[in-house]
Protein backbone atom coordinates (compact mmCIF):
# COMPACT_ATOMS: atom_id res chain seq x y z
CA UNK A 1 0.00 0.00 0.00
CA UNK A 2 2.90 2.14 0.95
CA UNK A 3 3.74 4.45 -2.15
CA UNK A 4 1.94 2.87 -4.27
CA UNK A 5 -0.09 4.66 -6.37
CA UNK A 6 -4.34 3.84 -5.80
CA UNK A 7 -7.97 5.01 -5.66
CA UNK A 8 -9.69 5.17 -2.72
CA UNK A 9 -13.32 4.14 -3.21
CA UNK A 10 -16.37 4.35 -1.18
CA UNK A 11 -18.37 1.48 0.14
CA UNK A 12 -21.88 2.70 -0.61
CA UNK A 13 -21.74 4.16 -3.77
CA UNK A 14 -18.36 3.07 -5.68
CA UNK A 15 -17.61 6.83 -6.22
CA UNK A 16 -13.74 8.28 -6.21
CA UNK A 17 -11.87 10.54 -3.53
CA UNK A 18 -10.40 13.00 -6.19
CA UNK A 19 -8.42 16.18 -5.31
CA UNK A 20 -8.45 19.32 -7.18
CA UNK A 21 -6.15 22.20 -8.05
CA UNK A 22 -8.92 24.52 -5.59
CA UNK A 23 -8.19 22.70 -2.15
CA UNK A 24 -11.65 20.96 -2.29
CA UNK A 25 -11.52 17.30 -2.05
CA UNK A 26 -14.49 15.84 -4.32
CA UNK A 27 -16.31 12.27 -4.61
CA UNK A 28 -16.82 11.74 -8.62
CA UNK A 29 -17.65 8.52 -10.30
CA UNK A 30 -14.49 8.41 -12.81
CA UNK A 31 -11.11 7.72 -12.06
CA UNK A 32 -8.78 10.02 -13.50
CA UNK A 33 -4.99 11.19 -12.54
CA UNK A 34 -7.08 14.11 -9.82
CA UNK A 35 -8.35 10.21 -8.17
CA UNK A 36 -4.91 8.65 -7.70
CA UNK A 37 -3.18 8.80 -4.19
CA UNK A 38 -0.16 8.08 -2.28
CA UNK A 39 -0.35 6.51 1.01
CA UNK A 40 2.51 7.91 2.98
CA UNK A 41 4.24 6.10 6.57
CA UNK A 42 3.64 9.12 8.70
CA UNK A 43 7.68 8.72 10.61
CA UNK A 44 8.43 9.65 14.46
CA UNK A 45 7.73 8.37 17.60
CA UNK A 46 4.15 6.69 18.04
CA UNK A 47 3.52 7.13 14.18
CA UNK A 48 3.07 3.75 13.83
CA UNK A 49 -0.45 3.28 11.47
CA UNK A 50 -0.59 6.74 10.54
CA UNK A 51 -0.32 7.78 6.74
CA UNK A 52 -0.20 10.92 5.12
CA UNK A 53 -2.79 10.60 2.25
CA UNK A 54 -1.41 12.16 -0.52
CA UNK A 55 -3.01 13.09 -4.57
CA UNK A 56 -0.55 12.40 -7.15
CA UNK A 57 -1.27 14.74 -9.61
CA UNK A 58 -1.39 18.27 -7.12
CA UNK A 59 1.04 16.97 -4.32
CA UNK A 60 -1.75 17.80 -1.76
CA UNK A 61 -2.73 15.58 0.77
CA UNK A 62 -6.57 15.17 2.50
CA UNK A 63 -6.36 17.67 5.80
CA UNK A 64 -8.97 17.76 7.63
CA UNK A 65 -10.33 21.14 9.14
CA UNK A 66 -7.89 22.75 12.07
CA UNK A 67 -10.89 22.90 13.86
CA UNK A 68 -13.50 20.12 13.93
CA UNK A 69 -15.40 21.73 10.60
CA UNK A 70 -16.82 18.82 9.25
CA UNK A 71 -15.30 19.49 6.05
CA UNK A 72 -12.29 17.81 4.52
CA UNK A 73 -9.59 19.46 2.35
CA UNK A 74 -6.53 19.16 -0.07
CA UNK A 75 -3.76 21.22 0.72
CA UNK A 76 -0.04 20.47 2.00
CA UNK A 77 0.17 18.16 5.31
CA UNK A 78 2.84 20.34 7.13
CA UNK A 79 3.22 17.29 9.29
CA UNK A 80 0.27 18.93 11.12
CA UNK A 81 -1.98 16.29 12.94
CA UNK A 82 -5.15 16.61 11.09
CA UNK A 83 -3.26 15.60 7.90
CA UNK A 84 -2.44 12.29 9.40
CA UNK A 85 -4.89 9.24 8.88
CA UNK A 86 -5.02 6.42 10.83
CA UNK A 87 -6.70 3.49 8.15
CA UNK A 88 -8.73 0.75 10.83
CA UNK A 89 -9.40 -1.94 8.76
CA UNK A 90 -12.61 -3.38 9.03
CA UNK A 91 -12.51 -6.23 6.69
CA UNK A 92 -10.28 -7.87 4.25
CA UNK A 93 -12.19 -5.37 1.89
CA UNK A 94 -13.02 -1.96 3.89
CA UNK A 95 -11.54 0.08 5.32
CA UNK A 96 -12.99 3.72 7.86
CA UNK A 97 -10.33 6.82 7.65
CA UNK A 98 -9.57 8.45 10.86
CA UNK A 99 -8.25 11.67 11.40
CA UNK A 100 -5.54 11.97 14.15
CA UNK A 101 -6.42 15.28 15.51
CA UNK A 102 -10.52 14.90 15.74
CA UNK A 103 -10.92 10.92 15.68
CA UNK A 104 -13.43 11.96 13.07
CA UNK A 105 -13.44 9.91 9.79
CA UNK A 106 -13.85 10.52 5.98
CA UNK A 107 -17.15 9.86 4.92
CA UNK A 108 -19.14 10.11 1.65
CA UNK A 109 -22.67 11.78 1.56
CA UNK A 110 -25.97 9.34 2.58
CA UNK A 111 -27.20 10.24 -1.09
CA UNK A 112 -24.15 10.89 -3.32
CA UNK A 113 -24.13 14.85 -3.73
CA UNK A 114 -20.16 15.16 -4.95
CA UNK A 115 -18.45 16.06 -1.27
CA UNK A 116 -16.09 14.11 0.82
CA UNK A 117 -17.58 15.23 5.13
CA UNK A 118 -14.99 14.97 8.15
CA UNK A 119 -18.17 13.36 10.85
CA UNK A 120 -18.95 10.06 13.25
CA UNK A 121 -18.78 7.39 11.15
CA UNK A 122 -22.00 5.66 12.30
CA UNK A 123 -21.33 2.42 10.63
CA UNK A 124 -22.68 3.91 7.13
CA UNK A 125 -21.26 1.98 4.26
CA UNK A 126 -20.74 5.53 2.85
CA UNK A 127 -18.01 5.68 5.85
CA UNK A 128 -16.22 2.60 4.45
CA UNK A 129 -13.30 2.84 1.76
CA UNK A 130 -11.68 0.64 -0.33
CA UNK A 131 -7.62 1.10 -1.10
CA UNK A 132 -7.20 0.10 -5.08
CA UNK A 133 -3.99 -0.40 -6.44
CA UNK A 134 -3.96 1.65 -9.76
CA UNK A 135 -2.00 -0.86 -12.49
Amino acid sequence: MLQARCHVVDGAHGMYLVGNHDGHIYHQDHASTSAEWTLERVSGPGARGRYHIENVEHGKCLVAGDENDGAVYHQYHEDRWNAQWELEPLDNKYFQIRDMKHGMYLVAGDNHDGHIYHQPHHDRMNARWRIERVS
